[in-house]
Order: structure tokens, then C-alpha cells, then sequence
């Protein structure tokens, strides 16, 4: 008698999303020529960048912890959380630029005033920070068990052909709403970015 092939654990193993489109925002800070910036008083400001990021895939290793679960029914937050890693983007298309001055209020970065780059000297690039927005983002795949077989499937779990049309006529996975309840993963919205890009300036602070 031959064996029946044991489906494999979708929930329980490393998975990809595919976003389409999703929005972008990079920080990059600018100084006078010839120094070297310590604190954020000695940069001149930061170039804020609004982009269009296409392709955009990200990975959960999902070990048992439900992230999968918790992406189909809550979503990722805002902006990348920690359990999800970026693996890269097919492009991104800058929409606008503006250069800002900047400052660090009670642990958050903050934008402030517009500079005009006309009065401008000469300045050095320093590092730079990129953030992509889940919000309003929509998912075109996922790839389940990603390290073997890279199952393609839609949102509701139906595996997708090339031209993505649904091949079976029912879901490879199904889970009970009971489930979902019971997972929670941690999520990020903007405040906790500004938290980050602030911290930037204290890890630079305590090496200098």
C-alpha cells in the first residue's frame, strides 16, 4: 500500500511575504565638511526621503511562535517589527526629498524646520535610516515553508499558479479564530521609530 505524503506544518515553518507596493522613509544626516559629528548638535540636519518601495519581501523563521497566524489576522503594525526580517526590495522610487534640521526631544527624533539648500556649504553624508510603512501595504503572496518546498499562496491560503489564479479548490491551511486570539507579537508604529533613530545618537555619544 503506498504511503499518503504528510502535509507539511505550514504554521509552524519559515515563511515570506511579498508586498507589491508599500510606502518608504529614509533619513539620511548630513555635516560640515571636514568634521566629525559626536552629537546631534554637529549635524547640519537630515535629508527626509517619501518613496515607493516595489517587490518588498520580508521573512519569519515562524518557529512555533504563530507569527503566520498573527500576520493573517492582525497584520505586521506599521512599520517592521522585530520577529520580521527585510530581505530586500526590485526598487525604490524616491517621490519627494526635503532637508530638515532635527532634534532629539524627551528620547524621540524629531523634524523640525525646513533647510534651504541654496545657503547650503559643503557637507558630508553620514548614516542613514530606512523604515517601510505596513499601513495600507497589500500583500500580493506568501511562500510558505520556505526553506523546502516555497509553497506560493494568497492571503486566505490558496496556493497560486503564475499567473495567480488558485490551483485547489480549497485552502492548504486552516486555523480556528480561538488560536488566532491566543498569539501575541510585538508590533511597531512611529513613535517607537523616532525611539530609535534617537537612540542612534546615544550609542554615538557613549563610543566618542
Amino acid at each position: 500500500m503506498a504511503r499518503t505524503k504528510k502535509r507539511p506544518d505550514y504554521l509552524n515553518l519559515p515563511f515570506e511575504v511579498h508586498y507589491e507596493q508599500m510606502w518608504s522613509y529614509g533619513y539620511e544626516l548630513i555635516y560640515p565638511s571636514g568634521t566629525r559629528p559626536q552629537t546631534p548638535e554637529d549635524y547640519i540636519g537630515v535629508i527626509y526621503s517619501t518613496s515607493k518601495a516595489y517587490g518588498a519581501t520580508y521573512r519569519s523563521e515562524n518557529a512555533h511562535n504563530g507569527s503566520l497566524i498573527f500576520l493573517l489576522t492582525n497584520g505586521v503594525g506599521d512599520f517592521q517589527p522585530d520577529w520580521l526580517e527585510f530581505l530586500g526590495d526590485d526598487n525604490l522610487d524616491v517621490e519627494s526629498q526635503e532637508y530638515k534640521k532635527f532634534n532629539i526631544v524627551d528620547g524621540e527624533f524629531v523634524l523640525g524646520e525646513d533647510i534651504d539648500e541654496d545657503e547650503l556649504d559643503d557637507y558630508d553624508y553620514g548614516d542613514s535610516f530606512q523604515f517601510h510603512c505596513f499601513e495600507d501595504a497589500a500583500d500580493d503572496c506568501l511562500v510558505l515553508d520556505a526553506d523546502k518546498s516555497r509553497v506560493v499562496v494568497d492571503r486566505e491560503g490558496y496556493r497560486l499558479a503564475e499567473d495567480y489564479t488558485h490551483m485547489d479548490e480549497s485552502p492548504i491551511f486552516t486555523f480556528a479564530e480561538k488560536d488566532a486570539k491566543k498569539i501575541k507579537l510585538s508590533t511597531k508604529n512611529s513613535q517607537e521609530i523616532t525611539k530609535k533613530i534617537a537612540n542612534y545618537f546615544n550609542d554615538l555619544r557613549k563610543q566618542n
